[in-house]
């Protein structure tokens, strides 16, 4: 949902965040992205991408904002939870994406994990088909290049009619 990098040729440090995350989505994965670059900065570039110092800047800066004037109430017991030993993922912690995603999906969106065998699916410009769920992740084709990937199962895509999709003729095997 995010990353952060250091360009060591030019000195920059870059955050990307998905423009395309709900509030409580954006705000967790941008300070996730910020206490990256605290960390980096405070202990250089030998620190552990998710080690304790990162978890601590992490919880450093989420602190201020635990409250109910900027994050929901159910939201808020639910990061104090998380943040006492946060994951590199927000998406890994079940309670944590549950709370911080109860937005209301279009019409045409659906979480992996809702998604029937075969029924295909676009993400990030690119379409797949599900094959198979498993623990955390979906096993899925992507449609135009024959490649397996797979997808967390919490991620939010747009549904290809099945109507008008590609049939499995068209899938590079």
């Amino acid at each position: 949902m995010g990353d952060y990098r250091f360009d060591a040729e030019k000195g920059h440090h870059i955050i990307t965040v998905n423009g395309n995350l709900n509030p409580m989505s954006f705000l967790t994965t941008y300070i996730h992205e910020i206490a990256h670059l605290v960390a980096f900065k405070k202990y250089g570039a030998k620190v552990l991408p998710h080690g304790k110092e990162w978890k601590h800047e992490f919880r450093v800066l989420f602190h201020p904002l635990l409250n109910e004037t900027i994050i929901p109430r159910d939201a808020v017991a639910t990061l104090q939870k998380y943040l006492k030993n946060p994951k590199a993922s927000s998406c890994s912690e079940h309670g944590l994406f549950d709370a911080d995603h109860k937005v209301q999906l279009k019409s045409n969106e659906a979480l992996v994990e809702d998604l029937k065998k075969d029924q295909l699916f676009s993400l990030k410009k690119r379409s797949f088909k599900l094959l198979e769920n498993r623990r955390t992740r979906a096993l899925c084709l992507d449609i135009h290049n024959g490649r397996k990937y797979l997808v967390p199962l919490k991620s939010v895509v747009t549904l290809i009619d099945n109507g008008n999709s590609i049939s499995n003729s068209e899938v590079k095997n």
